[in-house]
């Protein structure tokens, strides 16, 4: 018979595959990248000289197939990178139930790094961007990464004085300088911001930061100022987490936070407003009848 799922069903440590359960797979997928890999490298180039000049060739219509392809796919791992940044900027709560699907998909961007190596070499570039073939024609050159503005400003080309504007963005330096960037700072941003939730997720328990402030505990020594440590907090009982008259750990030890500006509460977890000495915790303790 069925159940309805409970957090019972889930592993204390998770749910993962077993180890080597895809290796077959990975193997087979990594044949057939392999494959796929010589043969693009082999439409790309093959009888595809740099000439500064775009041709309806293999080459030239594979070049722009190639370009789709990435952009196509690599929308795929930004859409994840911008759904993870704003989930980090905006420190919500809103993206943890959802945030390893946007890190597993930004995670892939700096490997589409790889699939960008081609736009690198002049022999595709000459029949993806156009802008490229005037600069480097001006320079005399078919493979040069210079910057071609003041040959533009000299040049009588009909388009030249408008490449010469936009100069300080389309230039073949600045281009391969940002290209290179996207993938290193972006990338390096999604490894960081990957790394401290997994890292968060696997911190082993009863371990502190040594700078936090404000702790209770039944046995630990936070370290931090202006904790609780070692006390003995009393309770109902039960399943009554509320505090018993009786307990000296935690009552008339909290901290004032009614005129905080960050975090302004002035009541309990039941709607009991907290006066004098606060308590720590979310129970503030009111005397039956007071």
């Amino acid at each position: 018979m069925g159940h309805f799922i409970t957090s019972k069903d889930i592993p204390a440590d998770g749910e993962h595959l077993k180890k080597g359960a895809l290796d077959k797979w990975i193997r087979l997928s990594g044949l057939v990248a392999l494959i796929g890999l010589i043969a693009s490298a082999w439409l790309l180039f093959s009888n595809n000289e740099a000439a500064n000049a775009a041709s309806d060739s293999v080459a030239g219509r594979y070049a722009y197939s190639w370009l789709f392809a990435f952009a196509f796919f690599v929308s795929f791992s930004l859409g994840g990178a911008f759904w993870l940044l704003l989930h980090h900027v905006s420190n919500s709560g809103w993206g943890v139930s959802v945030r390893r699907l946007m890190e597993n998909l930004a995670s892939v961007f700096p490997w589409m790094g790889i699939i960008a190596i081609p736009f690198l070499f002049p022999q595709v570039q000459q029949h993806l961007f156009e802008w490229m073939n005037r600069h480097r024609e001006v320079m005399g050159s078919v493979t040069s990464y210079a910057n071609a503005k003041e040959a533009l400003h000299h040049s009588y080309g009909q388009f030249d004085h408008w490449l010469y504007v936009k100069a300080f963005y389309l230039n073949l330096p600045f281009w391969l300088g940002r290209m290179i960037a996207y993938f290193v700072l972006l990338g390096g941003a999604i490894y960081i911001l990957k790394k401290l939730s997994l890292d968060q997720d696997n911190d082993p328990p009863d371990t502190v930061n040594a700078n936090s402030d404000y702790n209770a505990s039944t046995g630990l020594d936070f370290g931090g100022t202006n904790s609780r440590d070692t006390q003995t907090f009393t309770f109902v009982g039960g399943d009554d987490y509320h505090l018993q008259s009786s307990d000296a750990g935690a009552k008339d030890y909290g901290t004032d936070l009614s005129a905080d500006s960050d975090h302004n509460v002035v009541g309990d977890i039941d709607g009991d407003t907290r006066s004098g000495s606060w308590d720590i915790g979310s129970d503030e303790y009111v005397a039956v009848g007071a």
